[in-house]
């Protein structure tokens, strides 16, 4: 998918000024809010979480742009938490961050408009290249992990940790994990937080999968991040999680295979060192000579057996995500109905499908 590398500017949130959100002017008279339908026509369901719901969109008129928009429903997350979300995006323009560019308020959803990523998220792309194409080539992996660990150095070069680094969120603009000019973001900034330095945190927050030794006791910095890339990287060579739980993380020694090269070995095993102290930062890993290195397949020390099946997927990552999905699919169809939208818009019908139950519905806005 074509994402723009440019810097990204600020993206205005569009809402009154008195703050209350939804689709017409507030009850004091105040100015109109802006409705998202009036500006956007919703495409295909292109994923859902925990958060809410993503579409695909394109500006209404003769612009073929396409876009996505998370539809983050208010009921599960508070508002002043999307905003915070927002707000960190607004500030952490970056090639590797997924752009957001603009934040509308309606009554039951807050609406980001992003720039849309067409080959899904990295744990897709890694399945779909060993169901394929086999293992994944050394240099293809550092292409993607020079990109996301660029992301991950820039946010805290800005005194801000992901806290929820994971295959899941980090899009790719092509499903081609292999192709050399595939790009990726980080994506999903919910659990993103200013941390000052000598600082430590003590929510648990994330995926147990990505978790460092640290998290399970309660006290972490910005390390966590450089070990979720660790994980993902060990992942991409090796096709599955380096740990099984806690104990694992804890007292596991991981030992990459013997195919692995002795550059990508040495930078995977400082990124999962469970000691804080000498596990890399930001700066150094940018600076580990694999990331700076040009590998190629010669760089491999042996054949992948053809025996491994991958297991990168998280045990009950998508537990209840039907039922959310039915819910919310109810929900965003108020949006058809909702009282500011012009009257051209209402005779209208929209297709909403969620392709991983091969399912379509109608909502006719009446």
């Amino acid at each position: 998918m074509g994402g723009s590398q440019a810097k990204a500017q600020k993206a205005k949130p569009e809402r009154a000024s008195s703050g209350v959100s939804g689709g017409g002017g507030d009850d004091s008279g105040g100015p109109k809010v802006e409705a998202f339908l009036e500006h956007y026509a919703l495409g295909k369901v292109l994923g859902q979480g925990a958060f809410g719901i993503v579409y695909a969109c394109k500006k209404r008129g003769n612009n073929t742009k396409e876009y996505a928009v998370k539809m983050v429903d208010k009921v599960g997350t508070p508002p002043d938490e999307i905003e915070r979300e927002a707000k960190m995006l607004e500030r952490l323009a970056h090639k590797n961050v997924v752009k957001l560019h603009k934040v509308y308020y309606e009554q039951q959803f807050v609406c980001m408009v992003m720039d849309i990523y067409k080959g899904g998220n990295l744990v897709e792309g890694q399945l779909t290249h060993w169901e394929n194409k086999g293992k994944i080539p050394i240099d293809k992996i550092l292409n993607i992990a020079r990109q996301m660990f660029g992301g991950i150095a820039f946010l805290h070069s800005q005194g801000v940790v992901h806290r929820d680094v994971k295959g899941d969120n980090v899009l790719m603009d092509r499903k081609d994990i292999s192709d050399e000019k595939c790009q990726i973001v980080l994506s999903d900034f919910g659990n993103v937080v200013d941390i000052k330095p000598g600082e430590r945190l003590r929510e648990k927050c994330g995926t147990r999968a990505y978790w460092p030794p640290e998290v399970y006791s309660l006290s972490y910095d910005s390390k966590v991040d450089i070990w979720a890339g660790g994980v993902i990287t060990y992942g991409m060579v090796v096709g599955r999680f380096p740990f099984k739980g806690g104990f694992e993380c804890r007292e596991k020694q991981v030992r990459p295979p013997r195919w692995c090269p002795k550059g990508a070995t040495d930078f995977i095993l400082k990124c999962l060192d469970k000691n804080e102290n000498t596990r890399l930062s930001g700066a150094m890993v940018m600076a580990h000579p694999w990331i700076k290195s040009h590998a190629m397949e010669s760089d491999l020390r042996g054949a992948i057996p053809s025996d491994i099946k991958p297991d990168i997927q998280e045990v009950g990552a998508k537990a209840g995500i039907s039922e959310r999905w039915i819910w919310r699919k109810e929900l965003a169809s108020q949006l058809f109905v909702a009282p500011s939208m012009p009257a051209m818009f209402k005779d209208k019908a929209y297709d909403m499908v969620d392709n991983r139950r091969e399912c379509t519905s109608k909502s006719r806005a009446r």
